[in-house]
């Protein structure tokens, strides 16, 4: 909030996102979105575990935010949708996004994924699964969609190499 009204200087309503309205944000053409992954992770499920806690879709704090990803995108329709998170959770957003008109209230999305370890940038070996999918009532329903995610360049990588030299 503190950061949007730096830029925009207006501070947003801050709800709890199990209470937004999605029907009333603006249209938008790509949601790009992250949920925790600790629910999820091996580390996270283990440590939950040993703690006696829920963990998964069961853990009710963190493991129920991707619903409210899927609720702002039956509102919206985004033609794209881009999503990161722990790989292990591939079968369960395609699954959501896919063919699925009771979930998303038409034909559904072509689903793209790619598991990308983040090594070649950062010191540790973090694989994320990354989903892109287009909205078939914009792209075609039977349409080949040409999508490819992007080579991952050889050796380690540093963010120096990514990020514009002089950007305004």
């Amino acid at each position: 909030a503190a950061t949007y009204e730096a830029w925009y200087g207006e501070r947003p309503d801050m709800k709890d996102v199990g209470e937004v309205e999605f029907e009333k944000i603006p249209d938008h053409d790509v949601l790009a979105a992250g949920f925790p992954c600790q629910p999820f992770s091996l580390a996270g499920v283990s440590k939950k575990n040993s703690l006696g806690r829920a963990h998964g879709f069961d853990d009710k704090d963190q493991g129920n935010l991707f619903f409210s990803i899927l609720r702002a995108i039956d509102a919206k329709h985004p033609p794209v949708v881009f999503l990161e998170n722990v790989k292990n959770l591939k079968r369960t957003i395609a699954a959501n996004l896919e063919n699925n008109p009771d979930r998303i209230g038409g034909p559904g999305y072509h689903v793209f994924h790619d598991v990308i370890d983040a090594a070649g940038w950062v010191p540790q070996h973090r694989e994320r699964i990354f989903v892109v999918a287009f909205d078939k009532t914009v792209f075609g329903e039977h349409h080949e969609i040409n999508f490819e995610f992007p080579a991952i360049p050889a050796g380690p990588q540093q963010l120096s190499t990514i990020l514009d030299p002089a950007p305004d």
